[in-house]
């Protein structure tokens, strides 16, 4: 935590320094205060932070490593030594040391046939891999709960904020109404049915702010939030400045997780393999042992060997062996390739869809700007009695119904973009 009271980090969060942290972490449970606005992002950082999923895969990859690095050193040299000193039993001459000191040094180096210990780190690392690309599903669904959570809420904030903004029109309509109906212009009844619209309105603003409520409540449930409440950045944040290509998405396909998890497995096949095949080769152990004895007469000795091992096998039980082995890597081909064309088949889909949703946004921007100006033309007409008041408010109902539109458009695009990366195993 930082020393200063309250002091943003890197991510945007407010912490309370160490030696505040006894009662207020009791009280709070480690939960920081936050910034006023979140954005996706910083919702995100924050649910993985608090989420033990984190160190329970952290504790699982340190275990892995560590069984890959201990297998590793079963392939190098293998020192001992022992050392001591014993009485001779001998009866010596008088004043003669009547004791034997004794130093025992062996090395010993496996020359063939490690490819047992070769498929036992493969194994290993298979197992390293799985389990990162199950995290890391794991995250990915985690922050497609988010984002879904999150675009709702959005939605629901600008369709609220339209929804005020027509109320304000209406509002400004009444007054002008009002004088209107004083002075004959205009029947009441076209006064009483904007004042009937306000009503339709001020429900729906009260439905939207209950909805909006639920949404930014799921959010805090999801990113374990300490936050009393907090507002909602809307910026467009997934706006890719080049043009996108599926070329370039697909060469990042080895970096899926689930994509080197398949690969690995591929690879252990393959090595289990080779393993199969090499079970009626030999194996060669060599071993050096020296030895120092302290007597009257001081030597060192010198022994050297070499162990030679041959398994022979039922050439029956190898052949099915190998077939079998043979059979488990063409079905990890398949599944490695079939893996990569669905993610192909996500990448086109997801582009296909970004740009489609920015093309109608800015259709839709269009319509709004045609609706406004339809809208001001209509108002004209009701004052010439060209047009009923129901004109005028279906004209300002339509603003409305583009307005929304245009930000389902825009969430859609955002939404397909995050499709896009998380298709190749990236997070925004």
């Amino acid at each position: 935590m930082q020393p200063a009271l309250l002091k943003k980090d890197k991510n945007n969060v407010k912490t309370f320094p160490k030696f505040m942290g006894g009662i207020l972490l009791g009280l709070i449970f480690s939960q920081p205060v936050f910034s006023e606005t979140l954005s996706l992002r910083d919702l995100y950082q924050t649910a993985l932070k608090r989420n033990e999923m984190q160190a329970v895969f952290n504790s699982q990859q340190q275990a892995y490593d560590f069984a890959i690095k201990s297998t590793e050193a079963q392939k190098g040299f293998k020192l001992s030594a022992t050392a001591g000193s014993k009485a001779n039993l001998q009866q010596l001459s008088p004043g003669q040391d009547n004791t034997n000191s004794y130093a025992n040094l062996d090395l010993t180096q496996p020359l063939l046939n490690n490819r047992s210990l070769d498929t036992a780190i493969q194994q290993t690392l298979s197992e390293s891999y799985a389990n990162k690309a199950a995290f890391d599903a794991d995250k990915q669904a985690l922050f497609q709960s988010l984002s879904d959570s999150f675009f709702n809420a959005v939605r629901t904030k600008k369709e609220g904020d339209n929804l005020k903004q027509l109320r304000s029109l209406l509002e400004k309509r009444i007054a002008i109404m009002q004088r209107w109906v004083a002075i004959g212009k205009s029947p009441e009844s076209d006064l009483l049915s904007i004042k009937l619209q306000i009503n339709q309105l001020d429900l729906m603003i009260h439905k939207n702010k209950q909805d909006l409520d639920l949404y930014k409540q799921k959010l805090k449930f999801l990113s374990r939030l300490g936050a009393a409440d907090f507002d909602l950045d809307e910026t467009s944040i997934f706006n890719p400045e080049s043009k996108l290509s599926v070329d370039t998405f697909l060469k990042k396909l080895d970096n899926r997780p689930d994509i080197q998890a398949l690969n690995y497995k591929l690879t252990q096949k393959k090595q289990a393999l080779a393993f199969t095949e090499s079970l009626n080769d030999p194996s060669l152990t060599g071993t050096l042992t020296g030895q120092y004895l302290h007597t009257s007469a001081d030597r060192v000795n010198l022994q050297g060997s070499l162990t030679y091992t041959q398994t022979f096998l039922d050439n029956g039980y190898q052949d099915n062996a190998i077939k079998k082995a043979k059979e488990d890597i063409a079905q990890a081909e398949l599944n490695l390739t079939s893996q990569k064309t669905q993610a192909k088949y996500g990448i086109e889909t997801a582009i296909s869809q970004y740009y489609f949703y920015q093309d109608q946004q800015k259709k839709y921007e269009t319509l709004i700007n045609t609706a406004r100006r339809f809208s001001q033309q209509v108002m004209k007409d009701y004052e010439l009695k060209l047009v009923s008041n129901l004109d005028v408010l279906k004209s300002l109902t339509n603003i409305l119904e583009a307005q929304n539109q245009e930000i389902e458009s825009n969430i859609q695009a955002q939404l397909a973009y995050i499709q896009l990366q998380l298709s190749v195993g990236e997070l925004p």
